[in-house]
């Protein structure tokens, strides 16, 4: 990903993004030698390898699964804005270009399917928590469970190169900053704004 250095993100806020932003687009290879990209809840876990690993699960009938042992890549994504010109303009300046701010963070990774019945149940109950902390998976009658778990395969992204890329006007001015998260709010984009206050 090109990413100019006054854009690159730090490892403690990639690593945020990846603990806050709970979904992203899994991209694989298609047996044909085509590209395939699979909206996918994912766990990030730090703890799981040299780097971490993502946990998930997809359909069986999606074949996206077949990539097992192949690299992939997930893409996560973070705050994005449209940013008028007048939030952009200098007092100097007749007119600017509109642009827009993005946060983005690519994991790559290889691909391992688990085919045990305990890791595919921890990585269910571990992403159902994740959502919603109340749920208690062994409340789910067995016969229903069951054909869940028959009709899903459990996945793990061993992490071994990521990248972030978070354009949110690092070169403007503090004053224009200011502007511009103030433009932000104004259009209720509280995301945006908080990511570039901090």
């Amino acid at each position: 990903m090109y990413t100019p250095a006054h854009y690159a993100m730090s490892d403690e806020a990639i690593q945020a993004l990846l603990e806050s932003s709970n979904s992203g687009d899994l991209i694989t290879q298609t047996p044909e030698g085509g590209i395939s990209a699979t909206y996918t809840p994912f766990l990030y876990d730090p703890a799981m390898g040299e780097h971490g690993s993502l946990i998930g699960h997809l359909a069986w009938l999606n074949d996206d699964w077949k990539n097992t042992g192949k690299e992939v890549m997930v893409i996560f994504h973070g705050p994005e804005a449209y940013l008028s010109s007048d939030w952009l303009r200098e007092p100097d300046e007749e007119q600017v270009v509109a642009i827009t701010n993005f946060v983005t963070v690519q994991v790559h990774g290889e691909m391992i399917v688990h085919t045990e019945p305990d890791w595919a149940l921890d990585a269910v109950n571990r992403l159902s928590i994740l959502f919603e902390p109340a749920y208690d998976i062994s409340e789910v009658p067995p016969r229903l469970l069951a054909g869940m778990m028959k009709a899903m395969v459990a996945i793990e992204i061993r992490i071994s190169r990521i990248e972030g890329h978070a354009r949110m006007s690092q070169q403007k001015t503090p004053d224009r900053i200011r502007k511009i998260i103030a433009g932000l709010r104004s259009v209720d984009n509280e995301a945006a704004a908080s990511w570039m206050e901090t």
